[in-house]
């Protein structure tokens, strides 16, 4: 992530370095999977909201490095391109009343990305979870 891609026709050997690129990865997730403990705890969820910065006429706004650093709180971050981002809950218990937890999250969450956004004269825009 965050290399730019400068071309759109690619080499046997470039489809090669990609397969070996995601085997690497399948198999950091499988030790990931089988580590001591990974997944132990009571269950919980959470949500990443995916949201795009506009400006007034609701064009995209390239602000998103600036309203990540405002915003300074863990599961924020940028995308490739300078207008998106998402927010990233922290995870709730699944017990007892989750989607209300998960919803004071998310609210509180997003609060705090509109303000940082509008200091840089952008609004947020949902665009997916």
């Amino acid at each position: 992530m965050g290399e730019q891609i400068r071309s759109d026709t690619f080499a046997a050997s470039d489809f090669r370095r990609f397969a070996e690129r995601l085997d690497e990865q399948v198999a950091l997730l499988r030790e990931t999977l089988a580590e001591p403990g990974f997944g132990a705890g009571p269950p919980s969820i959470g949500a990443e909201v995916e949201l795009a910065l506009v400006d007034a006429d609701a064009r995209a706004a390239p602000c998103n490095e600036s309203v990540a650093e405002a915003v300074d709180r863990r599961g924020v971050s940028v995308e490739l391109n300078r207008f998106a981002g998402e927010y990233d809950s922290l995870p709730v218990p699944l017990a007892g009343r989750p989607f209300a937890a998960l919803a004071a999250d998310l609210r509180a969450g997003m609060a705090h990305v509109a303000d940082a956004a509008a200091a840089h004269g952008a609004r947020v825009a949902l665009v997916g979870t």
